[in-house]
C-alpha cells in the first residue's frame, strides 16, 4: 500500500491536529515532497514534534522517510521531466538541502548493503561463470550502466559480447539470433521502465533464453523472470533515479567474479593476454 493510500485508510482515526497535517499532504503530495519539516510546520500551524509523531504513525522512521515515500509515490504518476521541473521549482541549494540530498544518496547505499540478498547475489554470479558469452542490455539511464557493467566484467576474464541499447533494433535482434543456448543475457531496467525492455525480456522468456536483472523492486515487470534478480534503491529528489547505488553494486559483482577461486584461473589468463597485446599495441595508437 502506498503512503497516500495509507493515510486515506487511517484518516478517520486521526486526531483533530493529525487531519490537519493529513489534509495537506493528501491535497499538495507533488509539492510537499519537496518541502522541509519546517515549511510543513509553517503551512499547516502544526509543530515540528507534532508533524514528526504524524510520520512514525505512518511507518516512517522519520521526515526524511515520509518525504521518501511521497517521493515515490509522486513518481509513480508523474514524468520525469515534471519530476525535475517541480523540485527545481521548489528547491534551492543551501545548506540544509545539501545535506538532505547527501542523505539520501548514503540511504540509498545503505539500503542496497543492508538489504542485498546473499542468495540472489551468489547465484547471479553462478551464472557469471557459467555462461559461455555475455550480453548486457541497457535503456536511458541504464544505458551507461550497461556499458559500465560490461567493462568490469571483461575486466574480470569474462566473455561479453556486447552493451546492447534496447533502442538499437538491429543490435538487440541480431545478437539474439546469434545467441547460443548457453548465452546469458543481464537486462538492467529502473523507473520508468522502457515498454522495449518489457518486450525483450517477455521474447527471452518465450525462447527460455537464460537471464538475470538488476533492477529496483522484486516487482518489477522484469524480476519475475529473471533466475537471479538484484535490487537497488534509486530513490532521488529531483531525478526519477539516482544511479550511485547501481554503479556500487556493479563494482561488487565484478570484484566477487574475480575473487571468486573458480574464475581466478581464466582471469589470470584474460590479464596476461592483455597485457600482451598491450604490449605489442604500444605505440600503435600514438
Amino acid at each position: 500500500m502506498d503512503i497516500i493510500s495509507d493515510i486515506r485508510e487511517q484518516y478517520s482515526s486521526l486526531t483533530r491536529t493529525q487531519k490537519r497535517i493529513a489534509d495537506y499532504v493528501l491535497g499538495y503530495a507533488d509539492t510537499a515532497c519537496f518541502q522541509t519539516l519546517k515549511d510543513w510546520s509553517r503551512i499547516t500551524g502544526v509543530s515540528e514534534a507534532t508533524i514528526l509523531n504524524f510520520c512514525t504513525r505512518f511507518a516512517c522512521k522519520n521526515f526524511l522517510g515520509m518525504k521518501q515515500e511521497l517521493q515515490r509515490y509522486v513518481k509513480s504518476w508523474i514524468s520525469p521531466n515534471e519530476k525535475l521541473k517541480r523540485g527545481s521549482s521548489q528547491l534551492t541549494l543551501d545548506e540544509a538541502t545539501l545535506q538532505e540530498l547527501m542523505d539520501m544518496e548514503k540511504s540509498n547505499l545503505e539500503k542496497t548493503f543492508s538489504y542485498l540478498n546473499r542468495e540472489q547475489f551468489l547465484r547471479f554470479i553462478e551464472e557469471l561463470k557459467d555462461a559461455d558469452r555475455i550480453h548486457v542490455v541497457g535503456h536511458g539511464i541504464s544505458a551507461p550502466v550497461a556499458m559500465l557493467l560490461k567493462n568490469r566484467l571483461q575486466q574480470a576474464g569474462a566473455q561479453v559480447n556486447t552493451a546492447m541499447n534496447i533502442l538499437d533494433y538491429h543490435e538487440v535482434i541480431y545478437e539474439i539470433a546469434d545467441s547460443g543456448p548457453n548465452d546469458l543475457f543481464i537486462v538492467i531496467s529502473f523507473p520508468n521502465y522502457a515498454q522495449q525492455t518489457i518486450g525483450l525480456v517477455r521474447y527471452l522468456q518465450s525462447i527460455k533464453a537464460k537471464m538475470i536483472c538488476i533492477t529496483d523492486k522484486a516487482s518489477s515487470p522484469i524480476a519475475a523472470s529473471a533466475r537471479a534478480t538484484l535490487l537497488c534503491s534509486t530513490e532521488s529528489m529531483l531525478f526519477y533515479n539516482s544511479l550511485a547505488s547501481v554503479v556500487a553494486l556493479v563494482n561488487l559483482i565484478a570484484s566477487a567474479l574475480v575473487l571468486d577461486s573458480e574464475n581466478k584461473e581464466r582471469f589470470a589468463k584474460r590479464t596476461a593476454q592483455l597485457e600482451r597485446l598491450e604490449e605489442a599495441m604500444k605505440g600503435t595508437f600514438e
